[in-house]
């Protein structure tokens, strides 16, 4: 969703095949343009110019790995693509396994927040449809754990369904996905 973290968990590795340490590892990981930095790991340093992040992961012994994570926010609805690559000091005999992508699709959440059926008004169906992503008798979309946590906690559970039943009958006032006003 445009505007909520998304985080890239990445992985070197001096492959399990290898018999050699690797040296200098570094990895390079190139964001989408349309992604704010917003943190990385020990190590890590981003780049405002050329918008990466350069991790110097050091020596890796043979069949050895080290993790980085990175973390952006999308700022555009559409697909953004992150790419990073690893490279050591030594030749390495196959280079094709040192790049990785990442495709994601951002969505910008258009509806209101208690629509959760996102036909443009608040009442007994959103209710309905709420309960049953509770009890999981629905899988719900992105759009649908967006419009549906009135309470804004980050999940979707009967205190949803309580505020928005309120809501309904006029007890209080949902501006956005907040906390509810009375």
């Amino acid at each position: 969703l445009v505007g909520e973290l998304l985080t890239y968990k990445l992985t070197s590795a001096n492959g399990a095949t290898s018999t050699l340490a690797a040296t200098g590892v570094t990895l390079t990981d190139s964001l989408a343009t349309s992604t704010v930095f917003v943190s990385a790991s020990a190590g890590c340093v981003y780049d405002a110019v050329s918008h990466t992040v350069t991790c110097e992961v050091g020596n890796l012994a043979a069949g050895a790995f080290a993790s980085s994570t990175i973390v952006v926010m999308p700022t555009a609805a559409g697909v953004i693509t992150n790419t990073a690559e690893v490279a050591g000091n030594e030749l390495d005999l196959n280079p094709a396994n040192n790049t990785a992508m990442a495709t994601t699709t951002v969505v910008i959440v258009s509806g209101v927040c208690g629509d959760v059926n996102d036909d443009g008004v608040i009442n007994v169906f959103d209710a309905i449809m709420l309960l049953q992503i509770i009890v999981g008798l629905i899988e719900p979309t992105e759009t649908q754990l967006k419009l549906g946590d009135v309470v804004h906690d980050g999940t979707i559970n009967v205190f949803d369904a309580i505020l928005l039943l309120q809501h309904i009958v006029g007890l209080t006032e949902i501006t956005d996905c907040g906390p509810p006003t009375s």
